[in-house]
């Protein structure tokens, strides 16, 4: 049996399809199977948008939030002497956790890049391969990716309007707390509390710089501003309120 893909996922893959991104990458930032998406795209294609509010996922597809309960069982299943840190870290680093790497508490640039050099090695090293060992040693070519990074590279091409086109392309689940809130980068908003306990789709709206609340069937419930998205939070990383 199918169940109907919610219509703001469908219309994030949608902006995604038209900017010319692949079928996995669109499915793994959407949490969607990668044939639910070909079959969604092959409507898009022959119909335009008027076939979005068709769509049907199989039965079996990844839930909006992977649960790290059975993803920490089956590693200490896989890896009976691996204690629970590093049962922790490899989560983290694998995208379970929400704070992969804990930018919050980074209170600079710098900080947040020599954390991230920290688990990039660890997975990079320390990770048992397929075959056997370590990953390192496995693919040495794991060693550097090969494309230094540039701070004046990255001057020239950082783009304020290619990152709200990149926030738009995304349809968050959230599950409305028992007083009708909703959490969005650390910060609580109100949607109803004759709503408490429904999913809500929460996505950006690049034209207005606001946050937009849908249910499943894409009818907007709230609207809220955005003041935390903006070029000079971002570059700073000051998006969440915690410091």
């Amino acid at each position: 049996m199918s169940h109907a893909v919610p219509l703001p996922l469908r219309q994030a893959l949608y902006r995604r399809w038209r900017q010319g991104q692949d079928v996995r990458t669109s499915a793994a930032a959407l949490d969607l199977h990668p044939r639910t998406v070909r079959r969604l795209l092959r409507r898009l294609q022959q119909h335009g948008p008027e076939a979005l509010p068709l769509g049907y996922a199989r039965r079996g597809s990844r839930s909006p939030a992977a649960p790290v309960q059975p993803a920490a069982l089956q590693l200490r299943r896989q890896h009976p002497t691996w204690g629970a840190p590093l049962i922790r870290v490899f989560l983290r680093s694998q995208g379970v956790g929400q704070n992969w790497a804990e930018p919050p508490p980074c209170a600079s640039a710098a900080e947040l890049q020599q954390r991230l050099e920290q688990f990039d090695q660890l997975q990079r090293a320390e990770y048992p391969s397929g075959a056997g060992g370590r990953r390192l040693a496995a693919y040495p070519e794991l060693r550097h990716s090969g494309r230094p990074y540039s701070l004046a590279w990255e001057q020239r091409h950082w783009s304020w309007r290619r990152v709200r086109e990149y926030l738009a392309g995304f349809a968050v689940p959230r599950r409305l707390g028992s007083k009708g809130m909703v959490s969005v980068y650390d910060r609580d908003r109100y949607v109803g509390e004759r709503l408490a306990g429904r999913v809500l789709y929460v996505q950006f709206d690049p034209q207005t710089q606001e946050w937009v609340g849908s249910d499943e069937a894409d009818r907007q419930l709230r609207r809220w501003p955005a003041p935390e998205i903006c070029c000079q939070r971002i570059v700073s990383l000051r998006v969440s309120k915690r410091p």
